[in-house]
């Protein structure tokens, strides 16, 4: 059981808790889009852009 004050408020866990994968994979997203964005990985660029076209 969680005791904080988001438990007290909301009647539930943080949704934290509910997925602690997207807490893991949120930072490394966007220092993969910051690099991107500055043009330090063109190649994570090119795979992003190819994940992103239909067909």
């Amino acid at each position: 059981s969680c005791s904080s004050s988001a438990t007290i408020t909301e009647g539930k866990r943080p949704a934290l808790l509910d997925n602690i994968f997207q807490a893991f994979i949120g930072p490394m997203f966007l220092v993969a889009e910051t690099m991107v964005v500055l043009g330090q990985r063109r190649d994570l660029a090119h795979l992003m852009e190819q994940a992103h076209t239909p067909g």
